[in-house]
């Protein structure tokens, strides 16, 4: 069961852990980084594909959406989208609810050389979105992907785009403030950059895989 301590050591490394939301909805959040089953696979493609437009309406300003959409012509069957993923939760009938990824880039960080760094994604059905599901599955995404020996080496910050409306305020920035992310700036879409330092892994040493 995840302990809700997002960035020091856990009492357990546990994969896999269920909240109850109300009487009768229950959530699964599993941690699936580099291990996508076939089924957990379609599932995600099928999810993905019906929810595009929604995320697309959530973090691109109206005049921007086409040109991002062509920029990113790759669908959810791409093989960088699914090994990307690295929590998933579930409905108790089986159906995703939301989805926690990374996007790999590369952009200046500390210096005005280009580094490789991992962008945090998360996104959660309309029909599903409450604020308790999506502090449990950021604080799951933080808490397994800082523990997963399937990090690259080469990575050394996870970088947060605040889109949030609610969450540009100072009672918005201090939740990253707890989760010990830094502000670095704002972004073509004036939306705030915040990053984190990850601790050093003994993963491959292979590139990550780009979206």
């Amino acid at each position: 069961m995840y302990n809700g301590n997002v960035l020091g050591q856990p009492k357990t490394t546990s994969p896999k852990f269920a909240i109850r939301m109300n009487s009768t909805t229950e959530y699964t959040i599993s941690f699936i980084f580099r291990r996508v089953s076939p089924s957990m696979r379609e599932n995600i493609i099928e999810f993905w594909e019906e929810h595009r437009e929604d995320w697309l309406s959530i973090t691109r300003q109206p005049e921007t959406r086409n040109i991002f959409t062509v920029q990113n012509t790759q669908t959810a069957r791409s093989s960088a989208l699914l090994q990307n993923a690295v929590c998933v939760a579930q409905a108790n009938s089986g159906a995703i609810a939301g989805v926690a990824w990374i996007k790999v880039a590369m952009m200046p960080v500390d210096t005005n050389k280009s580094e490789l760094i991992y962008f945090q994604r998360m996104y959660i059905a309309p029909e599903h979105r409450c604020v308790r599901l999506a502090n449990q599955l950021i604080n799951a995404f933080h808490h397994h992907l800082i523990l997963s020996n399937q990090r690259s080496p080469l990575v050394k910050y996870l970088l947060a785009e605040n889109t949030n409306p609610k969450l540009k305020t100072p009672v918005g920035r201090r939740l990253f403030i707890r989760r010990g992310f830094k502000f670095i700036g704002f972004n073509s879409y004036d939306n705030e950059i915040w990053k984190l330092a990850l601790p050093p892994t003994t993963g491959p040493s292979c590139l990550p895989v780009f979206r």
